[in-house]
């Protein structure tokens, strides 16, 4: 699995004895490439085996690569519009950053690609094709945040229902009598979530934190009268979103650079 907030990208970790028969999990990801992508998200908890995807990726592009130039090429073809869409349209965090691996990792093979000296002037100009930045709905974490709402929502929900708990304590007893708690914190991730949608797309500095709005993890006596839902009870799960935000800005980055890289030697070749 992944984590929603990172991933780790190192070679190797997993190798193709691993992951049982390479042939039949490369087959499946070709296919997969050019099925219809859709992201459940919005409060669903599932991740995908993360360093499993990864290896098959690369798997089904190393092994292109090996055969020829245009035979990689071809594959990474595929592979960047594939996981570009991904990119645009998850609805999930863990999504989001998958698809953010996936892509800085085919502009690692683009850039050794342009490098190469058997690369025709019609390939590099696949490749010029491919490296278009992202826009601003691709850098986007407004689904991501919506989801995380709808998972929280789900949280204090059912963290404050009769029938979820076995044996309440007194002070889960108190706020199951209180709906004023529940709802002041349903409002300030609302609030939260809003506050960071906005922020995102404005390619801020750094988001804003999340204390301001949800008052917790609590850092006076009176934080836990505005939130004792999270405070007192200890059940909330954060998300690094400066993290998150960090990722797709370094993705978009790294296309800039093959953007770049593709264009000078388009240069070069025209002045040859």
């Amino acid at each position: 699995t992944c984590s929603p907030v990172a991933l780790a990208a190192e070679r190797g970790q997993r190798t193709s004895e691993t992951i049982g028969d390479a042939t039949t999990v490369v087959a499946r990801y070709r296919r997969w490439l050019g099925m219809t992508f859709h992201d459940e998200g919005y409060g669903h908890r599932g991740t995908p085996d993360c360093q499993l995807v990864m290896t098959t990726h690369r798997l089904y592009v190393e092994e292109g690569l090996k055969v020829s130039p245009e035979e990689g090429l071809q594959r990474l073809e595929k592979d960047v519009q594939a996981w570009r869409t991904v990119f645009t349209q998850a609805r999930s965090l863990p999504i989001k950053i998958l698809a953010t691996q996936t892509v800085s990792d085919d502009m690692e093979h683009l850039s050794s690609l342009l490098q190469s000296p058997a690369l025709t002037a019609a390939q590099q100009d696949r490749i010029a094709h491919l490296v278009q930045p992202l826009d601003r709905v691709d850098r986007s974490l407004r689904w991501p945040i919506q989801g995380e709402l709808a998972g929280e929502i789900k949280r204090i929900e059912s963290l404050l229902k009769w029938t979820e708990l076995a044996a309440p304590t007194i002070v889960q007893q108190v706020l199951l009598r209180l709906p004023l708690p529940s709802q002041r914190v349903l409002n300030g991730n609302a609030d939260y979530a809003d506050a960071l949608i906005k922020a995102g797309e404005g390619l801020p500095e750094g988001l804003p934190a999340a204390a301001s709005f949800v008052h917790a993890p609590a850092s006076s006596l009176v934080d836990y009268v505005l939130n004792p839902v999270d405070n007192l009870l200890h059940t909330r799960a954060t998300v690094n979103w400066n993290t998150a935000l960090a990722q797709v800005l370094e993705t978009d980055a790294r296309i800039r650079l093959v953007a770049l890289q593709a264009k000078l030697h388009g240069l070069t070749r025209t002045q040859d």
